[in-house]
């Protein structure tokens, strides 16, 4: 939804149905105000695959350790 001609005003309006207040400046851009409808996980995507990454390197480093004491 949102691509080609028309998408935003699409976008804005899956969004209005669904409670979100959208705003529309003078240029006609649209916009929502992320302090009150923003998406604040915990854990950044990014910043999860990090954290698996670096686990898994922890444990492979902790099995190669256990294996050679």
């Amino acid at each position: 939804m949102g691509t080609g001609p028309g998408g935003a005003a699409r976008q804005a309006a899956a969004l209005r149905r669904e409670g979100v207040a959208v705003t529309q400046n003078a240029m006609g851009e649209f916009s929502v105000d992320f302090g009150e409808y923003g998406w604040f996980p915990s854990v950044l995507p990014s910043e999860a695959e990090e954290s698996e990454s670096s686990d898994v390197e922890d444990e492979e480093e902790a099995d190669a350790a256990a294996y050679h004491t």
